[in-house]
C-alpha cells in the first residue's frame, strides 16, 4: 500500500509521516517512509516486500514541480510512468503565508523553493491538481494531534476496504472531511 502525503512545503507533511508510521507501527506493520529524493532509488526494491510505503511527497509533488519548470507533458508521463498510483493520498490544505511563517520557525536559512514567491506558485498548482483528484483533504492549521488522529483514522477506514478488495482508491466510499 502506498499513502502518499502532498502539499506545499511547511504544512507537516513529514511530521505526520513520522506520527503515521509511529502508529501504525504499533498495530504491528511494517512501514517505510520515503522522501521526494528517494522516491527512484528506493521505490522498485520495495514493491518485492510487503511493507506500507508512507511518502513524503510523490508523483503529483514531482508533476508539479517538473510542469513549472517547463517539462513537456509527454515526457512527463513517459518520465512518470514507472510509479505506481498510491492508494491513498492526503492532500495538506495551507495558506502560502502560514506555511511560509511555520518554515522560518525552523531556524534554518530556507531554501529558494521555500520563498513565499515560489510557495504561493506550488500552493496554486497543488489546488489545481486536486481541485479533481480524489485525495482526502487535510486541514494543516489543526494540531499535530488532530490531524494525527484524522489522517489515522481515514487510513483505518481506507485499510479495512482495501483489506477486503472493496476500496482500491474508491474514496467516495469514505466520508471526507474538507
Amino acid at each position: 500500500m502506498i499513502i502518499a502525503l502532498e502539499g506545499i512545503d511547511g504544512t507537516g507533511k513529514t511530521t505526520q509521516a513520522l506520527l503515521l508510521k509511529e502508529s501504525l507501527e504499533q498495530d504491528g506493520e511494517k512501514v517505510l517512509i520515503i522522501g521526494r529524493r528517494f522516491i527512484w532509488q528506493t521505490i522498485f526494491t520495495i514493491f518485492s516486500r510487503s511493507e506500507i510505503i508512507i511518502a513524503d511527497r510523490y508523483k503529483d509533488s514531482l508533476i508539479i514541480f517538473f510542469k513549472i519548470f517547463g517539462m513537456n507533458d509527454k515526457i512527463l508521463k513517459k518520465f512518470l510512468k514507472p510509479l505506481p498510483e498510491p492508494d491513498i493520498i492526503f492532500f495538506f490544505e495551507m495558506d502560502a503565508k502560514t506555511a511560509h511563517e511555520r518554515l522560518k520557525l525552523r531556524r534554518r536559512k530556507l531554501d529558494r523553493y521555500e520563498s513565499l514567491k515560489c510557495l504561493i506558485l506550488f500552493k496554486s498548482q497543488f489546488d489545481k491538481q486536486f481541485e479533481s483528484k480524489k485525495n482526502f483533504k487535510i486541514d494543516a492549521t489543526k494540531s499535530k494531534e488532530e490531524i494525527r488522529e484524522e489522517i489515522y483514522g481515514l487510513y483505518n477506514s481506507c485499510n479495512n476496504r482495501w483489506r477486503s478488495q472493496s476500496f482500491r482508491g474508491d474514496y467516495k466510499k469514505i466520508s471526507r472531511r474538507s
